[in-house]
Parts: structure tokens; sequence; C-alpha cells
């Protein structure tokens, strides 16, 4: 190999693809673009339709044609392969009440918990973290991913708790 080549080491993402409970990696050149990184992903994840990529939270897709692997931030959440215009739709039940919005795949339970009990959501007092998402039972984490969630035909019913704080219990 000529002196003056410069082999750039290879990049592991960890990327969510959408339907698809359990994280995965895969290894990336630094110069490939998001959208070629997209196509493995998807290839990994079952995907065959056209994909978009998202960073976490984020309400519109990487522009991937324009961005390199390595302009990616280097503390950052697992990149999201979601098909195209992926929206899920989204019903929060409290107390007899509920609420209705689309999240993409992308978005976490930490926000999507913010809007339910925020001004547009329910209108609750308290902080996100007394309360708590289920799905069929299940807590589920605030770092969880939307599209991580089973929802089949796009629509998830998630369940809003309050959440249940230890309380000491010494002896006097």
């Amino acid at each position: 190999m000529p002196n003056d080549v410069q082999v750039l080491p290879l990049t592991e993402i960890l990327f969510i693809v959408q339907g698809q409970r359990e994280p995965k990696a895969h290894s990336a050149h630094p110069a490939m673009t998001v959208a070629e990184f997209g196509v493995i992903a998807a290839g990994a994840g079952g995907i065959e339709e056209i994909l978009e990529v998202f960073m976490e939270d984020a309400d519109e897709p990487l522009a991937g044609e324009l961005i390199l692997v390595e302009q990616l931030p280097v503390e950052f959440a697992p990149l999201h392969v979601a098909r195209q215009r992926a929206k899920i739709a989204v019903t929060i039940e409290y107390n007899m009440q509920h609420v209705e919005r689309e999240f993409r795949p992308n978005a976490t339970i930490e926000r999507i918990t913010r809007w339910a009990i925020g001004p547009e959501g329910l209108k609750l007092e308290g902080d996100p973290s007394d309360y708590q998402l289920k799905h069929d039972g299940e807590v589920l984490p605030p770092d969880m991913h939307l599209g991580q969630v089973p929802h089949p035909h796009h629509k998830v019913k998630l369940d809003l708790v309050f959440k249940v704080k230890p309380q000491g219990g010494g002896v006097a």
C-alpha cells in the first residue's frame, strides 16, 4: 500500500429499525453518506422500501445525501431507520380521558410523556418524571423509542400512570 494513502477506521453506528425492539450496530466508513448507511441499515433490518434516517426526537429526517457519517456528533443517540414519511398515531389514556397525536418512530417515550402531561395534551400538573407510560401493562423506559413499541397499522395505545415512588420504611 502506498505511503500517501490514508485508511480511515470504520465507525460502529448503533441504530434502531422501525418496528424492531432491539437496537442493531453496523460498521460504516466515515466518508459514507448517511443515506448510504441508511440503505445498509434498512437491509439489516429487513426494510425494502424507501426509508428515512432520523436523529433521536427530531421531527424531520436527516438530509442523508448531504451528511457524512464523520459529520455526525460524536456523542449521539442511536440513528433511526424508518419507512418514508412514517408516523405512528399515539393514543394516551389517563383517568377516563384520552389524547391523540402522531409521532415519528424516533420519538422517545420521555418526549411523548412530556407532551401527554403538558398543555397540548392532558394539562396535568407535575414533572414528566412523576409519570410513566405503559403498553399492554409493560412500563416503557423513558429512553425507549416509539418505533420499538409494537404498533400494528401504525397506531398504538399507551396508558399514562402516576409513577409509584418507593417510600422510606425505616423503624423509628
